[in-house]
């Protein structure tokens, strides 16, 4: 773990500030946020930096990529946490108004347009690696709704198929260059989007993971970008996060 240099994004908050937490913690020579806000605990961990800019926007990946390897001469792991949702049904019948095209493009601009925009920005940086049989990873990030989208869940359902989607053809575009690709499935988490919801929704939420019945632990998250830092035989894979998970409509 001490030769990881990670360029987080969404890495402010949530899972992507516990991937940040965990990855020093256990030794990683480095970590660069880009997110839209500031890394809160950029002042109490050594060895992490952040660019406060947009995954939309290329000339703020540039620029933090660019600082980032100025820093650290090396990014050898990716993880896209960055990461927005809308809840509408696709119509609302009650008031005849459907969904506005607006909010789902903006969901996809960031979560899926986003995702890609770092990944090709950032892949040659870690081809630049010579670390033996591996120069380099890229973790992904969708969610449940890829699989288990509820009613209201038609726009993050599409983007979150997207990612999944992406994971095989990008694991083959950079086989030859020694990066591997993967993709996290996370369902609910302790994150800001979940737990400002009434409490007996969070409870019901959890009640629908199979074991254990609860919803997951950023920490927990962290883990699972850790394992697949060490398991080099791991590629091309989406994982399910969630223990267990199935969302009734």
């Amino acid at each position: 773990m001490n030769k990881i240099v990670a360029f987080v994004t969404g890495g402010s908050s949530g899972l992507g500030a516990a991937t940040v937490s965990n990855l020093i913690r256990k030794g990683a020579a480095g970590c660069y946020v880009l997110d839209t806000q500031r890394y809160q605990n950029i002042d109490r961990l050594s060895n992490v930096y952040s660019f406060q800019g947009s995954v939309e926007n290329e000339e703020h990946i540039t620029k933090a990529l660019d600082d980032c390897y100025d820093k650290f001469k090396k990014i050898n792991l990716v993880v896209n946490c960055a990461g927005v949702s809308v809840a509408y049904k696709i119509y609302n019948f009650n008031t005849n108004q459907p969904q506005n095209r607006k909010d789902f493009d903006k969901v996809l601009a960031i979560n899926v347009g986003g995702t890609f925009n770092v990944n090709r920005l950032a892949c040659r940086y870690l081809a630049m690696n010579d670390d033996g049989d591996e120069r380099g990873l890229i973790i992904n990030v969708s969610s449940a709704a890829a699989t288990e989208g509820q009613t209201g869940h038609v726009t993050l359902a599409a983007t979150s198929g997207a990612i999944n989607s992406m994971t095989l053809p990008m694991a083959r575009d950079l086989a030859p260059q020694k990066i591997r690709v993967n993709c996290i499935q996370p369902g609910f988490f302790e994150t800001p989007l979940v737990t400002h919801l009434p409490q007996n929704i969070v409870e019901y939420l959890g009640y629908c993971c199979l074991m254990p019945s609860r919803i997951g632990k950023p920490e927990e998250f962290a883990h699972a970008v850790e394992m697949l830092v060490e398991n080099k035989y791991i590629n091309a894979e989406i994982i399910r996060l969630d223990a267990g998970l199935r969302i009734p409509p």
